[in-house]
């Protein structure tokens, strides 16, 4: 099965949907699978849309022009952004667009398919959960807390975007200037920080990535992420494989990932929920042993996807169709 996933792998880059392709794209070689990036040859079965806007090796548009010409292959999209987080309206109006016109949804979570999916129409769609790469993320060396000492929280954003939860990271770096607080707890914040964001009692740690990451990560005993209106994300994956109960506000999908792995918090409860992680600790660490969400286990849905999708009959093209797409939604998908 030859597979054309529309972004290029960068060693440059190391946000969550990169190694998310990382991961994936390591499974289907492993599996036998053909991966290319482009639409050069005419054998391709499957075209995996993995982004629809910034980096990217070809637009949906040239997606749905190679259909037309080889209608045997199938577009799937994977829908992986509510556009909450930046300019949301371009956003939104992209994903919504390119999901009318592809083949096969695939949602990173139930949130974001009810974010989208039509109550009346959820048809030709599925929700695959995000997965983290436990070869390089896992707990072998992760740092057990001892009860008495103070509890370490981390975080790590690749983006410097403020929606990525500094709110709460600047809560609680200013809860952390009390000495009876602070004998409690510590905080490590791992990226990049927006620019009108100063901490005072936080320990920062310019980005890092894979191997290096996880050994820092393991170095904690809780993490932490309170990213607004999340549709699914890597960072709190990453954290849980390295042996960290999560403290996550309660928002977007998160509750879907790590509601049995952690505390939730909101703007009335983040202190009470500070303190009931601590006292908690062990109890979640313990569940954590059944944590599902690695890549190995959602790479093979995928492939499980890509192979029944393969074997369907060829489409059927609306030619109407595409003059509709030239007209209305070319601008807006070959930026």
């Amino acid at each position: 099965m030859k597979i054309s996933i529309n972004i290029q792998l960068n060693e440059k880059f190391f946000s969550g949907g990169v190694n998310f392709t990382r991961s994936l794209v390591d499974y289907l070689l492993r599996e036998n699978c053909e991966v290319i990036h482009h639409l050069n040859d005419d054998d391709i079965d499957i075209i995996f849309i993995l982004n629809v806007s910034g980096i990217y090796t070809y637009n949906f548009y040239d997606a749905k022009i190679y259909q037309l010409l080889n209608p045997s292959c199938c577009i799937v999209h994977r829908v992986n952004d509510s556009g909450l987080h930046r300019n949301g309206n371009l956003m939104k109006t992209l994903m919504k667009n390119c999901i009318k016109l592809s083949n096969y949804r695939i949602y990173i979570s139930e949130w974001l398919k009810e974010f989208y999916e039509d109550k009346k129409n959820k048809t030709n769609s599925d929700v695959i959960y995000n997965g983290g790469n436990k070869t390089i993320f896992n707990s072998i060396n992760n740092t057990l807390w001892d009860g008495k000492e103070r509890l370490k929280i981390v975080t790590h954003h690749w983006s410097n975007n403020y929606k990525k939860g500094h709110k709460f990271y600047k809560k609680l770096d200013d809860m952390l200037n009390s000495k009876v607080f602070s004998k409690k707890f510590s905080f490590t914040y791992i990226g990049n920080l927006p620019s009108n964001v100063k901490f005072n009692n936080t320990k920062i740690i310019q980005p890092i990535k894979g191997l290096e990451l996880s050994s820092e990560l393991q170095k904690h005993h809780v993490y932490i992420t309170a990213s607004v209106n999340e549709a699914a994300g890597m960072h709190h994956i990453e954290g849980a494989l390295c042996g960290l109960p999560i403290l996550y506000l309660d928002s977007g999908a998160l509750k879907e990932y790590c509601g049995d792995f952690g505390v939730s918090f909101n703007n009335h409860t983040f202190k009470k929920s500070l303190y009931k992680i601590r006292s908690d600790y062990f109890y979640y660490k313990k569940e954590l042993k059944f944590y599902r969400f690695n890549s190995d286990y959602t790479s093979k849905k995928y492939l499980d996807r890509f192979q029944k999708l393969s074997s369907m009959k060829p489409l059927q093209i609306n030619i109407e169709n595409f003059i509709f797409i030239k007209i209305q939604y070319f601008k807006l998908l070959s930026f």
